[in-house]
C-alpha cells in the first residue's frame, strides 16, 4: 500500500508507521499546499491527514482545502482510504469525511492507543470487506447480499441502509444519518426513508426481526 501522511505531528507519524508494514510505502508532507503539489498524489491508497487546532490555521491548513483535496482525489481513485485525526472535534469534518464509504474520524489526538486502533480497525475492515450478521452476508466488493444462502435482490438505496446498519449492529442509527448519506441535501425525504425501510424489511423476510424503531430517533438492527 502506497500511504501519504499530511502533517506535523511526531506521535501521529510513530503511530503510522507502527501500523503500516515494512512493505508499505510510506510519504509525508508537513501541510496541504505540499501535499497538492505532490506529483503522486492521485497513486496514493491511503492518506491519512493530523490537525492540530492549538497552531493557527489547523497546523496543516484550512479544513475545508483538506477536504477539498480529498473530494479531488476520490473522483479520481474511488477506491482511496481516507484518515483524519484531531486535537478537536469538528462537527463539520465529521459529516464530510464520513460520507465517504472508505473513511474514519477520529479528535482524540491526546490518547495514541485510540489513534492506533482506530486507524487498525480501517485498515483491516477494507482488506476483508465482507460484512456478516446473523444469516446476512453482504460481500461490498461484489456488492451482493445473500440471506440463508440466497441472493436478495436489493436497489441501491436498500444496499446502503443496510451496509449503514450492519456496520452498527446493536447501535440506534438516526434518520437523519441515513438521509444524509442516501440523498445528500436538505429536502424533507422522512417518508421516503419509511417506504425504503418498509421495503427492506420485507425482502429481509417478515418472519424475522431485524430492525426496530426507536422513536423520535432512528432505527437498531439487532445482530441476535
Amino acid at each position: 500500500m502506497k500511504a501519504l501522511i499530511i502533517g506535523k505531528n511526531i506521535m501521529f507519524k510513530q503511530i503510522v508507521k507502527k501500523v503500516f508494514k515494512e512493505n508499505d510505502s510510506l510519504s509525508f508532507e508537513e501541510n496541504i499546499e505540499m501535499a497538492l503539489g505532490n506529483e503522486n498524489l492521485l497513486q496514493y491508497d491511503f492518506i491519512g491527514a493530523c490537525i492540530d487546532y492549538k497552531n493557527r490555521g489547523g497546523d496543516i491548513g484550512d479544513e475545508g482545502d483538506l477536504l477539498e483535496l480529498f473530494s479531488y482525489v476520490k473522483e479520481m481513485n474511488k477506491e482511496n482510504i481516507f484518515f483524519i485525526v484531531s486535537n478537536k472535534y469538528s462537527a463539520k469534518l465529521e459529516k464530510k469525511i464520513l460520507k465517504y464509504e472508505k473513511a474514519e474520524y477520529t479528535s482524540r489526538l491526546d490518547i495514541s492507543d485510540v489513534v492506533e486502533m482506530r486507524l487498525k480497525k480501517l485498515l483491516e475492515y477494507h482488506k476483508n470487506r465482507v460484512l456478516v450478521v446473523k444469516d446476512i452476508v453482504f460481500d461490498l466488493d461484489n456488492n451482493t447480499v445473500n440471506k440463508g444462502g440466497k441472493n436478495l435482490e436489493l436497489t441501491k438505496n436498500q444496499m446502503v441502509i443496510l451496509q449503514i446498519f450492519m456496520e452498527n449492529p446493536n447501535k440506534i442509527v438516526p434518520r437523519e444519518y441515513i438521509i444524509d448519506r442516501i440523498w445528500d441535501c436538505d429536502i424533507e425525504k422522512t417518508n421516503t426513508l419509511n417506504v425504503e425501510m418498509c421495503r427492506l424489511r420485507k425482502k429481509l423476510g417478515e418472519g424475522k426481526t431485524y430492525f426496530v424503531n426507536v422513536k423520535g430517533i432512528g432505527y437498531k438492527f439487532y445482530e441476535k
